[in-house]
């Protein structure tokens, strides 16, 4: 995409959906369950984007599910309206059960509690969608926009097992008014089920989502600024082994805690008003799942209500109880969904969900995924490790009639396992329809193995080396680290020789010293492919590497320079939002100066050499998240030389020679890690 000379132009608005009559609440079965008032409204939040090219509109509703035929409606009435293409609007439900009934699932028709969807209330909230998407257009105004990424840590865990699969990653995109005054708009995208409420309250509310964003609008971003919140890939995904209680209190709690976590990036937030915008979309169908028999199903369903009844019983922990009553449930659905597909009902609901929407929005470097239905999070992680820089958002763009599983979770049981009616394969087909949409890009000039420079390999030669991981592994598991120093022994010496300027420039920083004696790019590349950038988050990445790669003829100046480069690529596909800073290798001897004792070094062959690679790599960098920065003058004399002075042995630094280097990149490292230069010396 070309870069927008005319400047972003953003609006926003939220339209109340709240029912004005008294409502089923979705979202748990067996349960007459209508509303008896409204704990906090829920709102149609829409965001309005344009590059000068492309326009997009998202908007998120505070909603159990957003129906196939009101998202049809909703788009063709925007786009009668606005001009605006339907594959360019993108319609969501944050997964409230704390809201009006929407859908007509199939696996609830024999559920004499759960009535069909009200015409009247769908008829209101189609109005209110399109209203609140056309205001958002009508508001219109130059803009800037950011994004972040937030760690949702907190807000709860796979539903199944506390420690299995989840993505507590959660990006945040912020719009400002183009001076920077006032916040417009923010949309975060969460992978978690809103569902600290239970079946037995029968107030209408937005649940955490909710209270994030009351929270957010009065404490943090201000009542204007509209906030929209998404639902990644959730479908095993639960606040249930967080809450201390299913109430209003812990749904603002939950609320408070995801607000928090916004508050906190919001400070490393870039803000640009030349954002490329985006838009492609596919369709697939789906292969509809085979159910057992129904004298099959009707044990199972008998099962799941004995071993209830045994763990209430038995005292059981009120999540082991919690787990087996919806298991329960989903066995009461897979009995609905047996004699469905028995009495060729299925096939017919299948096909009016069919074919599936696969919708795909990029924002500058960042891309949006939207799929329906309720997804599996391992589907939305095959995404994101394919994709960098993507985000998955569930339950858009219409319904899939109940859940995407996996093929273990269809195996092992279960209600989410028994409350889908496509097959397991439909997870993977998601996965794979979205990467031929938007086939993953590599974002490296060079290919990992083209050269010896570029093959990652573990060292060997030393029987130190591998330890010496193995004790940064241990650090990184420790966490807190905002600064990555990498490289080899040059880097290494800020823990002899540079103590005194790795005390006062970068430990204050939370830096982590990634560098090991006689490294060449191909040890470093390996190390970070094997932990030692895992679980961290730090700001920026400085990066100085190299000169051993230029002792002889074993490496070309264009091999080097590859290295660097692939090595710069590592640090982004696992970090996106690190910046990261390459320094152009230091002056020094060759080994004949070096060996001849001499007193200086002057230019050589060797020095040209990294020179010569340092200028090739500093092409990748595009001075937004890479930068580079030369300082090798500040080594040198009044004569272009290199003084044992500063490197007693024209290679390795002395203290003095530390702290020129610490000194002359303080203002770039204060700049990009968005702080105040420490005063120097």
């Amino acid at each position: 995409m070309e870069e927008n000379k005319t400047g972003l132009m953003a609006g926003a608005a939220q339209v109340e959906i709240t029912p004005e009559d008294s409502q089923f609440l979705g979202g748990y079965p067996h349960v007459e369950r209508y509303s008896t008032g409204v704990h906090d409204a829920l709102w149609a939040s829409a965001i309005y984007l344009s590059d000068g090219e492309t326009e997009l509109i998202l908007i998120g509703n505070d909603i159990l599910f957003v129906p196939n035929e009101l998202c049809n409606g909703v788009r063709q009435r925007i786009e009668a309206g606005t001009g605006i293409p339907a594959s360019n609007i993108l319609i969501s439900a944050t997964h409230t059960h704390s809201g009006p009934m929407t859908v007509n699932n199939l696996s609830n028709l024999r559920d004499e509690t759960v009535p069909p969807a009200d015409p009247s209330y769908l008829q209101l909230m189609e109005d209110r969608v399109v209203e609140a998407a056309l205001k958002a257009v009508g508001s219109k105004q130059p803009a800037r926009l950011g994004l972040a990424v937030a760690d949702a840590t907190g807000i709860g865990t796979n539903r199944r097992d506390p420690k299995g699969p989840s993505d507590m990653e959660m990006p945040v995109l912020l719009i400002q008014s183009a001076d920077g005054s006032r916040n417009l708009a923010a949309m975060l995208v969460c992978c978690m089920h809103p569902t600290v409420m239970h079946e037995d309250s029968t107030l209408v509310s937005g649940d955490f989502p909710g209270m994030a964003r009351i929270f957010l609008q009065e404490q943090i971003l201000g009542k204007e600024c509209v906030v929209l919140h998404h639902t990644g890939p959730a479908g095993n995904q639960s606040p249930r082994h967080v809450t201390q209680a299913n109430t209003f209190e812990e749904a603002v709690r939950l609320g408070e805690l995801l607000g928090r976590a916004v508050e906190r990036v919001i400070p490393n937030i870039e803000f640009s008003d030349q954002v490329a915008l985006g838009a492609m979309r596919g369709f697939i169908e789906l292969p509809v799942r085979k159910f057992p028999k129904v004298e099959d199903a009707e044990r199972m369903q008998q099962a799941a209500k004995k071993k209830l009844a045994r763990l209430r019983e038995d005292g059981a922990p009120q999540t082991e109880i919690r787990t087996a009553e919806v298991d329960w449930f989903g066995t009461e659905k897979a009995l609905t969904l047996a004699r469905a597909a028995a009495d060729r009902l299925l096939d017919e609901v299948a096909r009016s969900v069919m074919p599936a929407e696969i919708q795909i929005f990029s924002i500058g470097k960042w891309r949006f995924v939207a799929w329906p239905g309720e997804v599996f999070i391992e589907y939305g992680l095959k995404v994101k490790e394919r994709l960098p820089n993507t985000f998955v958002i569930s339950l858009a763009n219409g319904t899939l009639q109940g859940y995407i599983s996996t093929p273990e979770a269809i195996a092992a049981g279960g209600y989410e396992a028994f409350s889908g009616i496509f097959s397991p394969e439909s997870g993977q087909m998601l996965v794979d329809k979205t990467l031929e949409i938007m086939p993953p890009v590599d974002p490296c000039p060079v290919k990992l193995g083209a050269h010896r420079a570029v093959t990652p390999i573990a060292r060997t030669d030393q029987p130190w080396w591998m330890p010496h991981h193995q004790s940064v592994l241990k650090r990184v598991a420790q966490g807190h680290v905002d600064l990555v120093m990498i490289g080899d022994s040059i880097i290494f010496g800020f823990n002899n020789s540079g103590k005194a300027m790795w005390e006062k420039y970068y430990a204050p920083r939370n830096a982590l010293n990634l560098g090991f004696s006689g490294d060449r790019t191909e040890y470093v590349l390996w190390r970070l492919e094997h932990g030692e950038l895992d679980g961290i988050s730090p700001k920026l990445a400085v990066v100085l590497i190299g000169t051993n790669n230029s002792n002889g003829d074993e490496y070309t100046t264009e091999q080097i320079a590859d290295g660097i480069k692939a090595i710069v690529c590592t640090i982004q596909t696992r970090l996106p939002e690190t910046k990261v800073l390459i320094l152009a290798i230091f002056p020094r001897g060759d080994a004949a100066q070096r060996d001849a004792e001499k007193q200086t070094a002057s230019f050589n062959a060797q020095w040209a050499k990294n020179q010569q690679a340092s200028e090739l790599a500093s092409k990748i960098a595009d001075g937004k998240m890479i930068h580079y920065l030369d300082i090798n003058d500040v080594f040198l004399n009044g004569k272009d030389e290199l003084t044992r002075e500063i490197m007693p042995d024209l290679l390795h630094l002395h203290e003095k020679g530390y702290q020129l280097w610490a000194e002359a990149m303080e203002p770039t490292i204060a700049k990009l890690m968005g702080e105040q230069p420490i005063k120097l010396s």
